[in-house]
């Protein structure tokens, strides 16, 4: 599932990279941050997992957060989530050979404490690895560098 999110979160960067206008871009826009929103959650499934499942109550409410936030992201219009009337257009060129314009706008409050909440979980999950780790559970060494590789 975390790949599948990922995956989608690719898909909507593709489609924003290739839109004309803010108007195209904030519904792109729109689909990355749910995708967010779904790779945390799954992210969170799979930390509460294989951390052995003791402590379970930060992984219900940072789940729930973003299980929340998933839904207002995408049903919520207008400055809360996204707004035409903040365009951030922004260029990529890499010497030369790659120009990418991709037609943004200034992410809302929603997507704000989306980001935050996304944060205060995936320093929760790396906490929990490393207490898991230090107890001689070994195996979490590699998911503890992917996700602080992943978010640094």
């Amino acid at each position: 599932m975390l790949s599948i999110s990922i995956a989608l979160y690719d898909l909507f960067c593709v489609g924003l990279y290739n839109v004309s206008s803010p108007a195209e871009g904030m519904f792109w826009q729109r689909f990355q941050f749910a995708s967010l929103d779904l790779f945390s959650i799954f992210l969170l499934w799979f930390a509460y997992h294989i951390t052995e499942r003791k402590v379970k109550v930060p992984y219900l409410v940072f789940g729930s957060l973003a299980a929340l936030l998933f839904v207002l992201v995408l049903t919520v219009q207008g400055e809360l989530t996204f707004s035409l009337a903040h365009p951030l257009p922004r260029r990529v060129q890499l010497w030369g050979i790659v120009d990418v314009t991709y037609n943004e706008v200034e992410p809302g409050l929603l997507c704000t404490l989306q980001y935050v909440i996304m944060m205060a979980g995936f320093i929760w999950i790396l906490a929990r690895l490393i207490i898991h780790y230090r107890k001689g559970h070994r195996i979490v060494r590699p998911v503890m560098i992917s996700v602080s590789y992943t978010h640094l």
